[in-house]
């Protein structure tokens, strides 16, 4: 499967991609693991194409637990070479939400999601 940006954000069209496209661009990096996001005050949309961590840490909440296993049970996440590729575009509402479902373990994304000049998401100014 080809995935881009330009892929759509949900098969269903309840969400508007092009609120999306021209949202901050985060990346969150780790051992085996990139991920880039659109972020916009209201959540982010985390872009297809981005690899999420082969594992999943024991630790990691329950509600997140089932989030990945969910993506992985609907093809969300495949696994690809080292790690989980995203195969579409996947919103979560809060930076820390998304950082731990693509890790594998719980992650302040506030802390962990950066821009292009390593800015922190708690240090941008999303409104």
């Amino acid at each position: 499967v080809s995935v881009n940006e330009r892929s759509p954000l949900d098969i269903t069209g309840e969400m508007d991609w092009t609120k999306w496209s021209r949202a901050s661009l985060l990346v969150l990096t780790k051992t085996n693991l990139l991920a880039r996001a659109r972020a916009r005050p209201q959540g982010l949309v985390v872009l297809a194409g981005s690899v999420a961590s082969p594992t999943t840490n024991k630790s990691l909440e329950d509600t997140y637990q089932s989030i990945r296993s969910a993506l992985i049970e609907d093809g969300a996440l495949q696994l690809e070479n080292d790690g989980f590729r995203l195969t579409r575009h996947l919103f979560f509402q809060s930076p820390s939400a998304a950082a731990s479902v693509i890790t594998g373990t719980n992650t302040n994304g506030r802390l962990q999601w950066r821009d292009e000049f390593g800015r922190k998401w708690a240090d941008l100014d999303l409104e």
